[in-house]
């Protein structure tokens, strides 16, 4: 993937359960940061409001903590939440998470992330990674690179940035 780059956002990284307490979900979900999959330059035409970006991954953040602080125990597991936003608050969700997680589990982070309603985007579709580590998986060195884009990639002989792979993956919903 092109164009990938970490940026710093307004957003704390640190989860907290029921009064405030990281203790209580620490172990099944910690998000590490931002990747953002696009230049800079792009993702100031497309993102008109960065403050309403912000609150949208903290909102991302809250929804996967709550939908995975049920779950007791799992295998660790590491990487990426990869999110595509399109202009008219339409969103897609995919995991690149090393090892792969149990597809009932990885439907649930899913439907959890695509239960949030997305920020205000123009000109095109914007493409960021939440670095993320469940239960105590490492996520250092994996690609914010789904199982689903490498397939289309492969099909090409360009390569294609982070927006193309995402319009080509997102299928018809």
């Amino acid at each position: 993937v092109t164009g990938v780059q970490t940026c710093a956002l307004p957003i704390s990284a640190t989860n907290s359960g029921p009064g405030g307490n990281p203790a209580l979900v620490a172990d099944a979900y910690r998000m590490n940061g931002v990747t953002m999959l696009q230049p800079e330059f792009i993702l100031s035409q497309r993102i008109p409001d960065p403050q309403g970006f912000a609150e949208y991954v903290t909102r991302l953040n809250n929804a996967l903590t709550v939908s995975l602080k049920t779950h007791s125990s799992a295998s660790p597991a590491g990487g990426h939440v990869v999110v595509a936003v399109r202009p008219g608050g339409k969103s897609k969700v995919w995991l690149a998470l090393e090892p792969p997680l149990p597809v009932a589990l990885a439907n649930k982070v899913i439907s959890a992330a695509k239960s949030v309603s997305p920020f205000r985007t123009k000109g095109g579709t914007v493409v960021f990674g939440l670095k993320v580590s469940l239960w105590d998986g490492a996520s250092e060195g994996i690609q914010p690179y789904p199982s689903e884009w490498r397939i289309i990639a492969k099909k090409h002989s360009q390569p294609l940035e982070a927006a193309q792979l995402a319009d080509l993956a997102w299928g018809k919903d």
